[in-house]
């Protein structure tokens, strides 16, 4: 769990402890998403700190801008962040202002003002020649008509160039390992 006495006052610290336990306990999220969340959050407390020039309190929180907000994202992106990195940002920053509606029935209609950032689409990733070679050797040692078929489709898959997404398959149509 991330050391945040160094930012903010103690009753705000506390949150911040009882945020990263119930997304970690609760919610399930992952280690490193739960270290990103905090890193994220950390992040934009030491923002504020510098634009308002000030310890941060649960107050100035309550009272956060649409323009501190914007201000903060932009900061993100002048920073060269990708627009990935800048929406998980965002992510954090709400999940932590969910534990603050919960816990201090604090909401801040500035989060409703803010859009995500546009990701942009990127092409799928093909196989290199060993794991495609790979991958239809595994499929060839099996004999029985299930193998057959789960053969046939991948090199359809591989002649043709489709993807999943394409076929509207999930991963209980087609499994495969190798």
């Amino acid at each position: 769990m991330r050391n945040w006495s160094l930012v903010v006052d103690v009753k705000l610290r506390n949150l911040l402890i009882l945020w990263q336990r119930q997304l970690f306990e609760i919610q399930k999220y992952s280690e490193k998403t739960v270290v990103s969340y905090a890193f994220d959050v950390s992040d934009f407390l030491a923002f504020l700190t510098k634009y308002l020039a000030k310890t941060i309190e649960i107050q100035d929180l309550k009272e956060l801008s649409v323009d501190s907000l914007r201000a903060f994202l932009a900061s993100s992106k002048q920073k060269k962040l990708s627009a990935v990195t800048r929406a998980r940002k965002l992510s954090a920053l709400k999940s932590f202002y969910q534990v603050l509606e919960q816990n201090l029935k604090i909401k801040n209609l500035a989060f409703a003002e803010i859009n995500y950032p546009k990701i942009p689409k990127s092409l799928p990733k093909s196989l290199e020649l060993a794991e495609i070679t790979r991958l239809f050797a595994e499929l060839k040692q099996y004999d029985d008509w299930v193998g057959c078929r789960d053969y046939v489709i991948i090199l359809l898959f591989y002649s043709t160039g489709l993807d999943r997404k394409s076929t509207r398959l999930n991963s209980s149509h087609l499994v495969i390992s190798y």
